[in-house]
């Protein structure tokens, strides 16, 4: 499985604002949502570096860009979190599966979810 790129912390803010939104934003709308300090430049330079990351889609209007996000935040976050599992198990195997287990503790909600998951493979296979 193709590895997926991991975003830094400014980069998750910015898509964070992407993926609220669900419209096309220039850096100037996302600078004011954030309104936590960082300098115009940075936003452009950060939005355009996701855009060459395969992150954001571009469209030119006037002398700039607006950008939208390519995938949703449950797609990306799919995806990075298999590659990441893919790679744990097949090096970790068994004690993966129990670690992840007993990092659920006892929290009714997480076992149901665990439990609705396992099943759902299960018939899955089935067919």
């Amino acid at each position: 499985m193709k590895r997926v790129k991991l975003l830094g912390k400014l980069e998750q803010k910015v898509m964070n604002v992407l993926w609220s939104c669900k419209c096309s934003m220039t850096p100037r709308e996302v600078l004011e949502t954030l309104d936590d300090g960082h300098a115009y430049t940075t936003i452009m330079t950060i939005m355009t570096t996701l855009y060459e990351k395969g992150f954001l889609e571009r469209d030119q209007q006037g002398k700039g860009y607006t950008y939208s996000v390519k995938s949703t935040m449950e797609e990306y976050a799919k995806n990075r979190l298999s590659s990441h599992f893919d790679e744990i198990l097949n090096n970790f195997g068994d004690i993966a599966v129990a670690q992840f287990v007993q990092s659920l503790g006892d929290d009714p909600k997480n076992m149901k979810i665990l439990q609705d998951a396992i099943n759902k493979a299960k018939n899955k296979r089935k067919q």
